[in-house]
């Protein structure tokens, strides 16, 4: 045996644990224009640090040059957000860069610098980076996931940090119970009507309190919700932190007792807390008010009364709903993004039940007539063979690139094991094949799942008759019968009437959207 003959049968597993390690995908090296990061975060105000956002950066930059890193990293410093959650600027912006291959090594001074969420630190660190190929470091712990004790320890830590978050959360709550036993703002909104001093204590608004005061004087006056907020839009009353004056805004000021100079917070209440802005009596008579106007009423819809219930929709994009005069027993259907004042501008005013329900009627029976229900039902047969075509080629497309990328591994596992190329070569392809088969396979699980789909779904003809003998006979059907009918037949009635203005055009108009998939069974 020669002694080259011999050589290579020494260096033999060598190239096969090699080999073995980047097949494990867990690896720490730069590749070509990639670049290292650098995250650090600094927590809410509301909690301490024992390190700076600076001495953070410092701390991981030393490290990147003492690992031979030299090139710039990219900053990634979220100032001020939680660990709780992912859900930050930068730390968005770091992940669209990582998943997107422009980043090699991430480090970060400790692990709670990431995350405080153990399943977070998982998910993140463990899967979607690691399985890119995306090593992390934490400086103060010597964490390095590219090893087996490496995610080991990353994984208790983690856990020690998802357990200190909550311990943190625990001292902040009890921290605002007791300043809100003291008196002063836990940290919540200030309601309208009143600011908060240097030290947390509440004083009245010069401008909001005075309107604090007319809002209860108006309603126990016998101004409604709906119009007081009207009235104070038109005078252009500062509203509390939105655009405009609501029906909820209203509501929300009425049943605060903030007002009487009692503070709410959790558990805590404190009565005689800070300056009332009304009086005792007129709180009582606020309350006893509403109570009243709370009761049920006799314009509440019945079950079943109304046939257009769910399916009817004003031009602004609310839902319409039934009501009743009080007087009149007149049935009526009225927007209700007007009626709760959250569709700015909408004219449209309240349309006779009876009115809307007989044109609805007629127009369906035009619509869905036996002609035109068959004619739907040939249109769906097409375009669902259509569907299958394009699925069936969709999956032969990806079978095909699946069987090309198996020969590139074959191929590549030949050029490796006859030395031809080099062990950082052989990873680099082995990656992008790797990514590709990943890809591709998702492609084609989709395009499988969508085939079955489509190949299931078939015309259900027996439906689609008695669904024509339904609308033939519509008219003798009960209001349950039809409600039940329209809603598996129509996708959306919009309907519109302009409140009148003196214009004298107050005529119904109605748009109705009949279902596609109501031809269709699984």
């Amino acid at each position: 045996m020669s002694n080259r003959h011999k050589a290579e049968i020494a260096a033999e597993p060598t190239r096969k644990a090699m080999k073995e390690k980047h097949l494990d995908r867990r690896k720490v090296e730069i590749l070509d224009g990639a670049m290292p990061a650098i995250y650090a975060r600094r927590s809410t105000d509301g909690q301490s640090e024992n390190t700076s956002m600076e001495q953070q950066i410092e701390r991981c930059r030393a490290y990147l040059i003492s690992q031979g890193i030299t090139a710039e990293p990219v900053l990634c410093i979220d100032d001020g957000e939680s660990g709780a959650t992912l859900d930050r600027p930068r730390m968005i912006d770091l992940r669209k860069d990582a998943l997107a291959g422009r980043i090699s090594i991430i480090v970060a001074y400790k692990v709670d610098r990431i995350t405080r969420d153990l399943c977070d630190c998982v998910d993140l660190i463990l899967k979607e980076w690691d399985h890119s190929g995306i090593a992390f470091q934490s400086v103060s712990e010597s964490i390095n996931t590219s090893t087996p004790l490496g995610r080991t320890i990353l994984l208790m830590l983690a856990g020690f940090a998802e357990n200190e978050r909550e311990v943190i959360y625990q001292r902040m709550h009890d921290g605002k119970i007791k300043t809100a036993a003291m008196g002063k703002n836990a940290g919540h909104r200030t309601s309208y009507g009143y600011q908060r001093d240097a030290n947390g204590y509440f004083y009245p608004d010069p401008t909001q309190a005075p309107v604090v005061v007319r809002i209860f004087d108006m309603y126990l006056s016998g101004m409604g919700t709906g119009q007081i907020p009207d009235l104070l839009n038109q005078e252009g009353t500062p509203a509390p932190e939105k655009s405009c004056w609501s029906r909820s805004s209203i509501h929300n000021i009425l049943k605060n007792p903030m007002y009487i100079g009692t503070y709410e917070y959790a558990e805590t209440r404190l009565e005689h807390n800070h300056p009332a802005l009304i009086t005792q009596a007129v709180w009582d008579k606020t309350v006893a008010l509403r109570a009243i106007k709370a009761e049920p009423a006799s314009r509440a819809a019945e079950p079943g009364e109304y046939t257009l219930t769910g399916l009817l929709r004003c031009t602004c994009g609310a839902r319409m709903t039934g009501t009743r005069n009080t007087k009149s027993q007149i049935r009526y259907y009225r927007c209700l993004g007007r009626a709760q004042r959250t569709s700015a501008g909408c004219n449209c005013g309240s349309i006779p039940a009876n009115t809307i329900e007989t044109a609805v009627l007629e127009e369906v029976k035009k619509r869905l007539n036996p002609e035109a229900i068959r004619s739907h039902a040939e249109a769906v047969a097409a375009a669902r063979q259509d569907l299958i075509t394009s699925h069936e080629s969709a999956v032969a497309q990806a079978e095909s690139a699946l069987a090309k990328i198996n020969a590139r591994r074959s191929r590549l596992d030949r050029d490796y094991d006859n030395e031809e190329i080099s062990a950082k070569l052989y990873a680099r392809k082995l990656d992008a094949l790797e990514a590709d088969e990943l890809t591709i396979k998702t492609n084609l699980l989709r395009a499988q799942t969508a085939l079955l789909k489509s190949k299931q779904s078939r015309v259900n003809n027996e439906a689609l008759d008695q669904l024509a003998e339904d609308i033939q006979a519509i008219d003798g059907l009960t209001t349950r019968q039809i409600t039940a009918l329209l809603a598996s037949s129509l996708a959306c009635v919009t309907a519109h009437r302009p409140k009148q203005d003196g214009t004298g055009n107050h005529a119904i108009q109605i748009d109705i959207a009949t279902k596609v998939d109501f031809l269709q069974s699984a």
